[in-house]
């Protein structure tokens, strides 16, 4: 997101983080992307979205498989959505 300074100063990103704060709420960054909290959000994303990547190889082997247990695609259900929801706020705040 771009925002126009006050004053007409040219314009300043803003960028939501891939964490919330300790109330819950959605926490940014205002800069030009380079400074440390970016680049620590960036790492945090790529992490995520390596998860993700695992996770979906996992879900199709586990449903290549033999009859998996309940508890078992219970949890990999439950690892899916953390990971989609984390996707999503990444591409949507961003």
């Amino acid at each position: 997101m771009v925002l126009r300074r006050p004053g007409g100063g040219g314009r300043v990103s803003v960028r939501e983080l891939p964490w919330a704060g300790g109330d819950g709420k959605r926490c940014y960054v205002i800069g030009d992307g380079d400074g440390p909290v970016s680049r620590l959000a960036d790492e945090m994303e790529a992490a995520r979205l390596d998860m993700a990547r695992h996770l979906l190889g996992r879900a199709e082997r586990t449903l290549k498989g033999a009859q998996p247990a309940d508890a078992d695609l219970l949890a990999l259900v439950a690892q899916l959505s953390r990971a989609l929801d984390d996707v999503l706020r990444m591409v949507e705040g961003g």
